[in-house]
């Protein structure tokens, strides 16, 4: 049986992975099956250059084919921030951001922007 390496640690993410690849012959391994502690260097502004750095950060570790992902929030009013950065919107050196902490910092720029043009999207990208 093939393997594959599910590089993300986020439980729905794997989840909804093992359902979507049940019907395939694999072995799919996640970063804890392997003992992998090391996290990727997101490399790249865009959603698909990091989740190609994740790829191949984890492949290397792993000697395995190796699937990961990024995705983020784009908010139209605020010109698609944050975007690939949405986990990290405290800077690339501080600590990712809690649901509440996220919820907060965008709560507060789009303080009175009106509530028809509080629109965006969730922009997932599989690598």
């Amino acid at each position: 049986m093939n393997k594959l390496l599910i590089a993300t640690r986020n439980p729905a993410k794997l989840k909804r992975l093992h359902e979507l690849l049940s019907n395939f012959k694999l072995e799919l391994l996640t970063l804890n099956d392997l003992n992998i502690k090391e996290s990727a260097p997101e490399v790249g502004e865009k959603f698909e250059e990091i989740a190609e750095s994740k790829v191949r950060f984890y492949s290397n570790l792993s000697k395995l084919p190796t699937m990961s992902d990024d995705s983020g929030m784009e908010i139209d009013a605020l010109n698609g921030w944050p975007g690939a950065s949405t986990r990290r919107i405290f800077g690339p050196d501080k600590p990712e951001a809690t649901d509440d902490e996220l919820i907060a910092e965008i709560l507060k720029r789009m303080d009175g922007i009106p509530y028809e043009k509080r629109t965006c999207r969730l922009r997932p990208w599989k690598h």
